[in-house]
């Protein structure tokens, strides 16, 4: 029995350390889209003043439709910590609360008297799932997402307790989540529901005053823009009504999906995801019901009111969710950042049939069973997305120091100009807050010169990148280059006799077969797509070459091929 509980416990172990020890290798110190505003620029003006009005403004400002509060207290932290912003802290930072989330279910799991690590094993193997890839490696993403995710389920469970210090504890928790991200405020909704339910009256009267004072304060002074039509009227978010649907019960079963097709119409690829949604969604309007209606008493009160409250939470912000970001036929809830929210509907529906059934034991090993395949495929599916996530980045910056143009911006709605501007602003600064610095110093004309020819490259030029039209090329090879598992990544090199661009590369997978056979992710070869149009200037005679920084030797490799 002792062994059995010591390798339950050696499981969980293995899957959160394996999880971080992923996240900490595929993530770099190099900030991503927004984080370049929202937390470097931020942390320099925030360095630069010492008056604590204009400080306390600049943690609580607007960005875009939402304040970030605790996203750029982690970017001061990462700066007091190391001396200098570091993307990697930050980043970690965002993905403990992943931590913080296991530690509170398994507490509900305690109030219900189940201790058993077997228990856990299903939160454990839905929470630390790479699904939400998006989220793990992207600062900016991991600091919002999972935090704010944690402090609205945090404020139910709180106050389902009874005392003075955890009612103050939740109506801070609920200011913070408020002022962190814009579903943050729904805390205040979903704690209301829990004190109206335990009759305590006196105190629903005190948080209405905090949550108007506090919701106020999040409006005050807010611009109503976004990159989005989230602020459109009902005919926008209503033109497709089907699309409300699919994009709510795929935001729900998010944890579900292996595809992306955010801005895209709804294909064949989202059905597991949306039946999936459609399914916790059941059982969480279920659970709800049977609390409110039938007054069940076959588990403890607190147990019920920290559930009902966190059940509120999660589907308040899922409906929120798809209405705002449905507008057209298009998916906009299928992003991976927001999974970390089909999680939690999936981790409520075990805990509620865990409540409900007084077989304990087969409940845990469905949802166990259930949650080990969808991490095992999951790995298997989402792993390049954090291996060759920062293979972007290090071009970017590359192309920055090098050419004082990021390039890896023009696709997005973050301008280039903007980005270059932003990142000039802060090196100049006598006390800068971060070094920029070359990830490829070994990239040098002399290298170029010196490298072998790679042959047998397909070369195919296109008419259309990205979907808009411009002057594009297609290469792939399946000779070169072998990547390990980890790597630096595979990049594509433009360049003539005066400037040197770097663009990214993806290397190729694996059969599922030939990846239990030889325990590699990767095969040889790469493919990739270089938008040179919009990005070099023009005319130049470029040449092309391949770059695996991860190998020992024979990092370059020219291609015979002139643009």
């Amino acid at each position: 029995m002792k062994f059995f509980l010591l390798l339950l416990w050696g499981i969980i172990a293995c899957v959160i350390g394996t999880f971080f020890a992923l996240i900490t290798v595929s993530t770099v110190n190099i900030p991503q889209g927004d984080d370049l505003y929202c937390l470097l620029n931020f942390t320099q003006d925030f360095q630069d003043t010492a008056a604590f009005s204009e400080r306390f403004r600049l943690l609580t400002e607007q960005w875009v439709e939402h304040r970030i509060f605790f996203s750029r207290f982690s970017a001061l932290l990462s700066y007091w910590l190391h001396g200098k912003v570091n993307f990697v802290t930050i980043t970690l930072i965002g993905n403990a609360f992943l931590l913080t989330l296991t530690f509170m279910f398994r507490t509900q799991l305690a109030m219900l008297g189940l201790k058993h690590p077997v228990y856990l094993l299903p939160v454990v193997f839905a929470l630390f799932n790479p699904v939400t890839y998006e989220a793990n490696v992207w600062a900016g993403a991991a600091t919002v997402y999972m935090p704010v995710c944690f402090f609205g389920l945090l404020v139910p469970f709180l106050l389902a307790r009874t005392g003075r210090g955890w009612f103050v504890a939740a109506i801070l928790t609920a200011i913070v989540a408020t002022l962190s991200f814009g579903n943050g405020m729904f805390a205040f909704l979903s704690g209301l529901l829990v004190l109206v339910y335990r009759g305590r009256f006196k105190h629903a009267a005190l948080w209405i005053v905090v949550a108007f004072l506090s919701v106020s304060g999040y409006f005050y002074g807010l611009e109503m823009h976004s990159a989005t039509k989230s602020f459109g009227g009902m005919e926008v978010h209503f033109q497709h009504p089907e699309y409300l649907l699919y994009n709510l019960l795929v935001f729900v079963g998010g944890m579900f999906s292996y595809v992306d097709n955010t801005n895209q119409h709804f294909r064949i690829d989202n059905v597991p995801a949306l039946l999936m949604g459609a399914l916790l969604l059941g059982i969480i309007a279920w659970g709800a019901l049977n609390i409110l209606f039938h007054k069940a008493t076959m588990f403890p009160e607190r147990a019920r009111l920290a559930w009902l409250g966190m059940a509120s939470f999660v589907c308040i912000t899922a409906a929120a969710m798809s209405y705002s970001r449905t507008f057209g036929q298009s998916m906009n809830t299928v992003s991976s950042r927001y999974r970390i929210y089909s999680m939690v509907f999936f981790i409520l529906a075990y805990l509620w049939c865990l409540m409900y059934f007084q077989r304990k034991k087969p409940v845990a090993v469905l949802y166990g069973i259930s949650g080990f395949l969808l991490l095992v495929f999951s790995y298997f599916v989402n792993y390049e997305h954090l291996a060759t996530s920062h293979t972007t980045l290090r071009a970017g910056l590359y192309n920055y120091i090098q050419n004082h143009d990021w390039l890896i911006y023009r696709h997005t709605a973050y301008y280039a100009p903007a980005s270059v501007a932003v990142s000039d602003s802060i090196s100049r600064k006598k006390d800068s807050v971060f070094d920029f610095r070359q990830p490829f110093p070994q990239l040098t004309q002399a290298a170029l010169l010196q490298a072998d020819t790679l042959p047998g490259v397909t070369i195919l030029p296109l008419d259309n990148c990205y979907g808009k039209p411009g002057s594009c090329i297609s290469l792939s090879s399946d000779a070169f280059p072998a990547v390990p598992n980890v790597h630096k990544g595979v990049y594509i090199v433009v360049y003539n006799a005066s400037d040197i661009y770097l663009f990214p590369a993806s290397p190729l997978k694996n059969g599922r077969m030939n990846m239990l056979k030889t325990g590699n992710y990767f095969k040889e070869g790469f493919s990739a797509l270089v938008d040179y149009g919009s990005a070099l200037p023009q005319p130049a005679d470029y040449q092309l070459a391949v770059f695996c920084p991860s190998l020992r030797s024979g990092q370059l490799r020219r291609i015979s091929r002139h643009l």
